[in-house]
């Protein structure tokens, strides 16, 4: 006989949180079961890459999402260290791994992401950063360590570089791309990066092909270099949790997500996805912004939704990283957005790079800057902004 809650939410991340708390504004009593695949309760990622990894002596009460208060107070249930394995749209209920099954009135999709693997032999003898236990055997495995190989240039790399050379580590990154960031800078931008990192004292090597990793480990390329390291790290992209979904014939897209309309509905009414899993094909602002602050806003609307609401949403996409003594923000989407004009000083670290639509208007804005706090009135202005001629904006 299976149990029964009125809304079910799959994953355990910032997205099935604030979800949480958003039904519970709206509904009071309605019956709301988490089930979340780690045995951990729900963190925030961010910190993984940053201070968990520096510190030792951060621990999960320091990255904890909510304190344990919360899901008392708000009377949320939760099955940790459960995966949920399939899902029966018409009996509308969630079996998983553990043989127990739950009928639900509204089903929330918050997957999240897994972190992609490149493939060529000996992949497996590299660490991925992903979750919390994956930063715990980084941070055991670096803090003793002299030296570290970082495959991959995107924002991952760069945070995990950054602790380590900021630990006094040896800092190898090399990457199959021509540049930092390919995914959402321009190429200047992006070798303005690459330099950053050099300029630390880290050899960077871009362009390059991989043929295998040794036992070591040591990471060989094509052209017969060898790179050997205490660890190597990968930080080489995400990739949706869609299968679950797939499953039970919801429309998904390998590449970004479970797809959504603007309410954060699927094309089964009464199942919602929402953050890093979900997908609005379409949408101006791509909808698929794999950060914490979107999971965080998409998990508020999803849960409003689910318990009743009708809001379509409608929040400019947000991304930041930390890395070195620099710091960026990143509003709007990348998706067909060209770089277009530039503000301030690149080489000095201080600048803001706007990237315009077909049409002229702005589509997304990057601002880098070693203060961090004159980064938040930028931010703002980037939002304001998106959709408006390239040439009218002005910066704070």
């Amino acid at each position: 006989m299976s149990e029964q809650a009125r809304y079910v939410l799959i994953g355990g991340g910032v997205a099935s949180v604030t979800a949480a708390q958003a039904i519970r504004e709206h509904d009071a009593e309605g019956r709301i079961l988490m089930i979340r695949d780690e045995p951990h309760v729900p963190y925030d990622r961010p910190p993984l890459s940053k201070g968990y990894i520096r510190n030792l002596a951060v621990d999960l009460d320091d990255i904890s999402s909510k304190y344990e208060s919360f899901y008392e107070e708000n009377k949320i249930d939760r099955w940790l260290g459960t995966r949920a394995t399939a899902i029966d749209r018409g009996a509308k209920t969630v079996t998983t791994d553990d043989g127990r099954k739950v009928t639900y009135e509204k089903l929330l999709l918050a997957t999240g992401c897994r972190a992609a693997r490149p493939e060529f032999p000996g992949v497996e003898l590299a660490h991925c950063l992903r979750t919390m236990d994956d930063a715990e055997a980084i941070r055991q495995a670096l803090h003793p360590a002299s030296s570290i190989v970082i495959i991959g240039s995107g924002y991952i790399a760069g945070e995990v570089a950054s602790v380590a050379l900021g630990l006094g580590k040896a800092v190898t990154i090399l990457s199959r791309d021509a540049s930092f960031w390919t995914s959402f800078a321009s190429r200047e931008t992006g070798d303005r990066i690459a330099q950053a990192f050099r300029d630390a004292g880290a050899d960077v090597q871009l362009g390059v092909a991989f043929d295998r990793i040794e036992a070591g480990p040591v990471v060989h390329l094509v052209d017969g270099r060898t790179f050997a390291a205490d660890l190597v790290v990968l930080g080489t992209g995400i990739l949706p949790n869609v299968d679950l979904a797939d499953a039970a014939g919801l429309e998904t897209d390998a590449k970004h997500g479970i797809v959504v309309d603007d309410h954060l509905r699927t094309a089964d009414p009464a199942i919602y996805a929402c953050g890093d899993a979900a997908f609005r094909p379409g949408h101006p602002m791509g909808l698929s912004g794999e950060h914490h602050l979107n999971a965080k806003w998409q998990g508020t609307t999803a849960g409003g939704n689910m318990a009743g609401g009708d809001e379509a949403f409608a929040k400019v996409p947000y991304f930041w990283t930390d890395f070195l003594d620099l710091h960026m923000i990143l509003r709007g989407h990348p998706e067909n957005a060209q770089p277009a004009k530039m503000i301030g000083d690149r080489a000095a670290g201080e600048f803001i790079e706007l990237y315009a639509d077909a049409d002229g208007k702005l589509a997304m804005g990057i601002a880098v800057s070693h203060d961090e706090p004159s980064l938040d009135p930028i931010s703002d202005r980037l939002a304001e902004h998106i959709g408006q001629p390239i040439d009218t904006f002005e910066a704070p």
